[in-house]
């Protein structure tokens, strides 16, 4: 009950996207006529209207005894036209995905019985009169649909009698539910009541079929790509050592991530992209680098720049999203992260920031953190910094000196562009000027919390705090030995100790300081530097760490699972169309089945 409570207030603070939990939800007769599509065979979607029955509700979530899950719909991709070419590609792609998620079941019992309830529900949308049975086949279902296992604790809430009149029944209507005679049913039936009731679970199912699919591929790809697919293949087979890879094809990426002994698969689409117009800011950030560097020259390159959407998964487990993998965090692809901030990210800010810093926070970075990744690539490769060659390893043992300073270099053009220019075609609100400074600390807050294994932009963000905390401290105290030197603090993030991250001219000065410091450092001097700034645990104690990653875990109680929107292709355009509910996401990969 505790748990449920928890789920509904976070909902309930959430965006209107989301979604309702399981038994919770209104009848399905408030979504109308919601379309939902058939993937045949050649991978496209066909459209097709699905009947609703009057009282089932949506189902977004289940508890497997361990973890609580909840789904939401992701954000789509932009829809884009497709060459004959590209269509064929796509459609092999998802053929093969879709195979991929229909078999990949830990046992082939399992298998068995989530192809046979498939056929069973996908043909009983117009059975009114077993509402209630076929909602609870509905929960007991979903489990086994996304973790391609029946937890061990699962049990069905229906009877075995109830559910072997309503097979009776819509056989006895022309649906052959996967049997051709009712010999072979009433056989099948003797067997998922072993596996459904007795907990049977025998047999394995070899996804080599699946695998064959891909392979007509190959014939299209270049040399480079064959090597990244051949790669993929072995590690589907199982012929080397499971690790994540991928291969790219047209204006796709498909990954593979493992997943305990078996995979995931996602597939991305690279769609370009252009926040501003490139000559105003190379303008703005020729002029804001030269304030602070004017010994430094500039060359900024128009790149290509393109977006990451995630548009389809398959696989135990396919969209899962575990707790470690905090809200905002910009290593997934765009409409995950966009998806997960809105979500979910104004709970987490919570932790951090008072409730209307954490309102003001929460929509700012939602419009910002795009243009920050953005940004960051464009300006990448715009400068070469003295220190650029030094391979000491002073701010970390896993990072060399010159990626740390050249991540801080960015980070700081970045702050004072947001903090001194307005540029037309910058989608920045007003009242955002200090959000990249705020998301750096929120990031290395939480991140520090709930993980230990560190990134080079955790170790840029921490070490970008040790300096402006730091140099406003040294600066403080010349001339001025009555000022006492830096006292150790619970937690760094309040205005009057870290007024940076609140105020536009106090961030000003310190970033000034700061250029001044990384423009060209030698390894003594940055040493000299940073032995004198603050220790992490002096701005950050363990006890606080201990009791952010508390908060976490209660702010965030579920795994959060994100279902990609289905595809199809109309007149050589895809366009997205999002399921009624969880179930209904999985009964999409499954082929219909007409009756009488």
């Amino acid at each position: 009950m505790y748990r449920i409570l928890i789920i509904i207030a976070i909902l309930t603070s959430c965006s209107d996207e989301t979604l309702v939990l399981s038994g919770k939800g209104k009848s399905s007769t408030e979504t109308k006529d919601q379309s939902n599509s058939d993937i045949a065979s050649d991978g496209i979607s066909r459209e097709k209207k699905r009947k609703t029955v009057e009282t089932r509700k949506v189902v977004f979530d289940f508890f497997d005894g361990k973890n609580q899950y909840l789904f939401h719909n992701l954000s789509s991709a932009p829809s884009y036209a497709l060459s004959t070419d590209e269509t064929k590609t796509l459609n092999t792609i998802i053929e093969f995905m879709n195979s991929w998620e229909m078999k990949i079941f830990q046992s082939l019992d399992e298998f068995d019985t989530a192809s046979f309830i498939a056929s069973l529900l996908n043909s009983s949308e117009k059975e009114s009169s077993a509402s209630d049975l076929l909602q609870n086949i509905r929960n007991y279902t979903l489990p086994l649909f996304a973790l391609k296992t029946i937890p061990s604790n699962h049990k069905p809430t229906f009877k075995e009698k109830d559910f072997r009149e309503l097979v009776k029944k819509l056989y006895s209507k022309g649906y052959n539910l996967r049997h051709t005679t009712q010999k072979d049913l009433d056989l099948f039936l003797t067997s998922l009541t072993e596996i459904v009731w007795n907990g049977r679970r025998n047999g394995i199912v070899e996804p080599k079929n699946s695998i064959e699919l891909l392979k007509s591929l190959q014939l299209k790809l270049s040399r480079d790509q064959r090597n990244a697919f051949r790669r993929m293949i072995n590690i589907l087979s199982k012929k080397i050592k499971p690790a994540e890879s991928h291969f790219e094809i047209a204006r796709y990426r498909l990954h593979i991530k493992p997943f305990g002994d078996d995979f995931r698969l996602w597939l991305t689409f690279n769609a370009e992209s252009k926040r501003f117009a490139f000559d105003l800011f190379q303008k703005t950030f020729i002029d804001t680098a030269q304030n602070y560097f004017p010994q430094t020259k500039y060359t900024l390159e128009d790149k290509k720049y393109t977006d990451e959407y995630l548009i389809r998964a398959a696989g135990p487990c396919s969209m899962c999203i575990k707790r470690e993998v905090y809200p905002g965090s910009d290593v997934l692809p765009g409409n995950i992260y966009n998806t997960d901030w809105r979500k979910t990210g104004f709970n987490i800010a919570k932790l951090i920031f008072s409730e209307n810093d954490a309102k003001n926070f929460h929509s700012c970075y939602s419009g910002m953190n795009e243009l920050l990744t953005e940004m960051d690539y464009r300006i990448k490769d715009a400068v070469q910094l003295s220190s650029d060659n030094l391979k000491t390893r002073t701010f970390h043992k896993e990072y060399d000196d010159s990626e740390v300073i050249k991540t801080i270099w960015r980070r700081l053009v970045i702050q004072l562009i947001m903090i001194n220019h307005s540029v037309t075609g910058f989608s920045q609100k007003s009242g955002c000027e200090k959000t990249p400074i705020q998301y750096w600390s929120y990031r290395y807050l939480i991140h520090r919390s709930i993980s230990e294994i560190p990134s080079l932009d955790v170790i840029a963000d921490e070490a970008l705090i040790r300096l402006v905390l730091g140099l406003r401290e040294i600066k403080r105290s010349e001339g001025n030995p009555q000022v006492a030197p830096w006292k150790n603090v619970k937690n760094f993030f309040h205005e009057d100790v870290f007024p940076e991250a609140f105020k536009n001219s106090e961030l000003t000065t310190s970033l000034k300081s700061l250029m001044e410091i990384i423009v060209s450092p030698t390894p003594d001097r940055l040493k000299a530097v940073m032995d004198k700034m603050p220790k992490p645990e002096q701005f950050l104690s363990s006890d606080e760490l201990k009791e952010i990653k508390r908060k976490y875990m209660d702010a965030l109680p579920f795994v959060r699972f994100y279902m990609p929107a289905q595809m199809r292709v109309v007149n050589g355009r895809v366009t997205y169309r999002h399921s009624i509910d969880a179930v209904d996401y999985y009964l999409d990969f499954y082929p219909r089945i007409s009756g009488n």
